[in-house]
């Protein structure tokens, strides 16, 4: 017989590897709410993962105090959103910042948001350190009291991963 031992430590977090970005654009969404998929996948031989999640809110004049986004991640964490529980609720861009950290599911994301009161509503969400990628999850885009005329616009950049 033998012994052995061994430190269990958490799984490293997978790491941008290339200069290969690839995105999937989706444009003119008029549903109120979106399941946006962020998971690795292989893409013509290329393993590639969720690096950044953007977009805007486009909605017809007089109505951008009433139709604004709300984003939730997987773990019902509000990411922006005009509530108190959210983590971003006005626009990020204050002095010489343009972005907000948050941590969403024990990660740190840099947020850039336009704030809400606006006909055009812009958003990203990045990880916090360059290399790193979004975990496998689902979010929600929302529409809070959609306008029929609001548009969604968003797009999801890849990275290739090791």
């Amino acid at each position: 017989t033998f012994n052995t031992s061994f430190d269990v430590v958490e799984q490293l977090a997978k790491k941008v590897t290339g200069p290969g970005k690839i995105s999937d654009k989706f444009n003119r969404i008029t549903n109120s709410t979106v399941e946006v998929g962020l998971y690795e996948q292989n893409r013509d031989g290329m393993q590639i993962a969720p690096h950044q999640i953007q977009g805007s809110l486009v909605v017809p004049k007089g109505l951008e105090k009433t139709t604004n986004l709300k984003i939730t991640a997987d773990d019902g964490s509000c990411i922006i959103g005009q509530s108190k529980e959210c983590l971003v609720s006005e626009s990020t861009k204050v002095k010489d910042v343009d972005y907000k950290i948050v941590k969403v599911a024990g990660m740190n994301y840099k947020v850039t948001y336009s704030g809400f009161d606006k006909v055009l509503e812009k958003f990203s969400i990045t990880p916090e350190i360059v290399d790193d990628v979004i975990p496998d999850s689902t979010w929600t885009i929302k529409m809070d009291k959609p306008a029929s005329s609001a548009k969604l616009y968003y797009e999801i950049v890849y990275k290739q991963i090791q």
